[in-house]
């Protein structure tokens, strides 16, 4: 049999051709051809019958059976194993258009559907057209296999692949769960959706760019995050806030040179031309860049520039958006880091990393990982990074960093961030503090002059603890204040306390 452009089914009487897809079709095989996912995919839907064209049956086929046995699917293998089969396959130019015809193989099963569909439609007006046969030249009753067509159609089952397929609980839970495969231990790992928010000027970008670099090399130096990193061979950072000139500016503050920098790709807004995730043609372009450059880790800076015009509100627009990335971090097994800005405090003060997203609830909703980034009261050079969400378990604890800076003798400069270990313990003094003067503020019932309060909770007046908590409690509108002295707000008492990991996160107040 030849493999070329045949024509399929000939047309009716009235030379009205069959139902069929051949863009379709073509868009299975070529997505085939480029990997055996595509294959495992679509064999639950399809069968070579379901194909318009003979040579597609064939071709569909011998896929098939090739990745069954575990042999690749490449342009040469696939026509030898033509060729060793005996069909015509005169060059491999039209194998060639079917694989350059599929920029990915993520609709596979969309196109498979449509290819089964039509197929059925097909033998739907078979059985129609015999019907009408028969009955324009007797009695429908005298030809039984007219009638058997038809009930066959109209009791066709519920279709098997269309229903969920359970997993194989004898083949998953055979030994022990397999570890964790970490990136940055207790943080991020391989296959993950994950996002940093912080405020402007913040040092996500900093953090994360810095996080590539050092992923690379896993350098234990270098560790900014205070555990191991498992060495990665490829980083990819997507700067769309940025010229190519203050790219340049960063990579060589972090000390990388014309020829120390293997394994990092850097993409500016003026190279990417109008890239964007917030439509399938734009999904599709990072995915090919994911598998072109073998990324294992992937940066977008940041989340508006890379959706511009979306509602960030909309629940619908954003799963959208953020479900075919984790589809796409999943298949490829790469983390990909989303930055992204986080909203203004709300009136009651609350800054829980969850709550600091800035748009709908389904962003958090769809993340694996979420950190949130934020510059320590009265010090905005130390940083503290809080790990509001993990889907692999119990979110790490916070710790506090510090970007350091330094003048070089040739007028540039290079950049740092350093870890000052666990911040917990620091935030949770701050916040016992608090706590205390909202007590004691409580059990007084009215103003009191800070020099008082300091006493009743026995903090030095001019302490960092004590001035810290009060900065707190201020922020978050659990204080006021006037001429010195401090009040609880609206003059409310506080009956309910909750407490997180030792942090204050949220606190009811109501009359007396």
């Amino acid at each position: 049999m030849r493999l070329g452009r045949d024509k399929g089914e000939a047309a009716d009487p009235e030379g009205l051709l069959p139902p069929h897809d051949i863009d379709a079709e073509e868009h299975v095989l070529g997505a085939m051809l480029l990997s055996p996912v595509a294959t495992n995919a679509v064999e639950t839907i399809l069968q070579a019958q379901h194909f318009y064209r003979d040579s597609h049956r064939v071709l569909y086929r011998v896929l098939v059976e090739m990745v069954e046995a575990n042999v690749p699917t490449d342009l040469v293998s696939v026509a030898a194993e033509l060729e060793d089969r005996g069909i015509d396959t005169p060059d491999r130019a039209r194998i060639a258009e079917l694989g350059q015809l599929v920029p990915s193989v993520s609709n596979v099963r969309r196109y498979a559907q449509i290819v089964r569909d039509r197929a059925r439609a097909r033998d739907d007006l078979r059985a129609a057209q015999s019907l009408i046969e028969a009955a324009r030249t007797g009695n429908v009753r005298d030809h039984p296999d007219a009638l058997d067509q038809v009930r066959r159609m109209l009791d066709r089952p519920v279709d098997a692949d269309q229903a969920l397929r359970p997993l194989n609980l004898t083949e998953l839970l055979f030994g022990t769960p397999p570890p964790v495969p970490w990136i940055l231990e207790g943080w991020i790992a391989r296959g993950d959706l994950a996002m940093i928010i912080a405020h402007p000027g913040a040092g996500k970008s900093l953090l994360s760019l810095l996080l590539a670099i050092r992923a690379r090399t896993a350098d234990p130096a270098g560790l900014v995050l205070g555990e191991t990193v498992t060495k990665i061979e490829n980083a990819g950072y997507i700067d769309l806030e940025n010229p190519k000139v203050e790219a340049h500016a960063r990579l060589a503050a972090y000390g990388l040179t014309s020829t120390n920098h293997d394994g990092l790709h850097y993409f500016t807004w003026e190279g990417v031309g109008d890239f964007t995730i917030s439509t399938p043609d734009g999904r599709a372009r990072l995915e090919a860049t994911v598998a072109t450059y073998n990324l294992d880790l992937v940066v977008i800076d940041s989340f508006r520039r890379a959706a511009p015009g979306v509602d960030e509100n909309d629940s619908g627009a954003i799963s959208a958006i953020l479900t075919p990335l984790r589809s796409i971090s999943a298949r490829h097994d790469c983390s990909i880091i989303v930055i992204h800005h986080a909203r203004k405090k709300a009136r009651d003060g609350t800054d829980d990393a969850i709550e600091m997203i800035r748009g709908s609830s389904d962003i958090g909703a769809s993340l694996d990982q979420l950190l949130y980034l934020r510059t320590k009261p009265g010090d905005p050079a130390s940083l503290i990074l809080e790990h509001g969400k993990s889907r692999r378990g119990i979110p790490h604890s916070a710790v506090q960093l510090r970007i350091e800076r330094s003048d070089r003798d040739d007028g540039t400069y290079s950049l740092d961030l350093v870890n000052e270990g666990d911040a917990a313990a620091e935030h949770g003094k701050i916040e016992h503090v608090l706590s205390k003067i909202l007590r004691a503020l409580d059990d007084d019932g009215g103003l009191v002059p800070t020099s008082v309060l300091a006493l009743k909770v026995g903090e030095p007046r001019n302490g960092r603890h004590f001035k810290d908590a009060l900065t707190a409690g201020y922020n978050r509108s659990q204080l006021a204040k006037t001429e010195g002295q401090a009040y609880i707000t609206g003059g409310k008492k506080t009956t309910l306390w909750t407490l997180y990991r030792n942090t204050l996160v949220d606190i009811t107040q109501e009359d007396t």
